[in-house]
């Protein structure tokens, strides 16, 4: 297992448009369904930049959960999100993953 450490995503994003993330994690899938979402600066804050480094997971997280919003001023120009990484940095078992 592993813990996040950074967020990228591959998506069209249209003039004006924003795409933007946030996180929740636990060590069981309850935990995580009752976790608040959470940006780089915690609850209310959203990671916006492709690459974000994700910080604050405790390596007992073995449950995460990502949620994308699309914002888009007109309604018409709405992003395309074609894939989410979450790459993981090694817990304390040494694993790491992509």
């Amino acid at each position: 297992h592993g813990r996040p450490a950074r967020l990228d995503w591959t998506a069209e994003v249209p003039k004006d448009s924003q795409l933007k993330f946030q996180l929740r994690w636990g060590s069981t899938e309850g935990q995580v369904r009752a976790a608040e979402w959470r940006g780089p600066n915690g609850n209310n804050t959203f990671y916006e930049t492709k690459g974000a480094v994700v910080s604050g997971v405790p390596d007992s997280a073995r449950w995460f959960q990502y949620r994308a919003t699309f914002v888009s001023p007109y309604g018409g120009a709405s992003c395309a999100l074609r894939e989410v990484r979450i790459d993981l940095q090694a817990g304390r078992d040494g694993v790491s993953a992509k």
